[in-house]
């Protein structure tokens, strides 16, 4: 499969070239518009490994890609697909959408936040001609489902 690096050519445009792995910064989360399942390939983020019973495929314009385990994100505490040899950590919209409130007013500025409680938000900002990426390493601590679901259930009953 061929591998390409994305390379910042001024404030908006992106550029796209055959190069050796590590095509995004390991640590960005991608949000996509078009995906419909969210797939980690950085070990790092993510927590609770588990081998699925029936592997699957994933096609895309870039070719195909298998995927066998699944885990727990650390910074959105929901499942995710994992393959240490995916080109970079996707975001469903829809996944995520479905589980946590997503804004965007580009009047104020190009970003998406995703608000995981009324307390807790991360900010996907604007990379080039339209990537927009969270980079985990600037994520002060990784929310723990169990707290996460403490605040939650603390807002509803108290």
């Amino acid at each position: 499969m061929n591998q390409f690096s994305l390379t910042q050519t001024d404030d908006y445009n992106v550029s796209a070239s055959p190069s050796t792995p590590n095509i995004v910064p390991k640590h960005w989360l991608i949000f996509d518009f078009g995906s419909t399942i969210s797939t980690i390939t950085n070990r790092e983020l993510i927590k609770d490994i588990y081998s699925m019973n029936d592997a699957i495929r994933l096609f895309s314009n870039g070719g195909h890609r298998g995927y066998s385990e699944k885990e727990t994100l650390t910074v959105f505490p929901f499942e995710v697909y994992y393959n240490p040899n995916s080109l970079a950590n996707i975001l469903s919209l829809s996944e995520v959408s479905e589980r946590y409130r997503v804004t965007m007013d580009t009047d104020k500025e190009p970003a998406m936040v995703v608000h995981l409680n009324a307390n807790v938000s991360h900010k996907f900002i604007k990379f080039g001609s339209g990537l927009y990426y969270l980079d985990t390493s600037q994520v002060e601590e990784p929310i723990d489902i169990y707290s996460f679901l403490s605040t939650e259930v603390k807002q509803i009953f108290f």
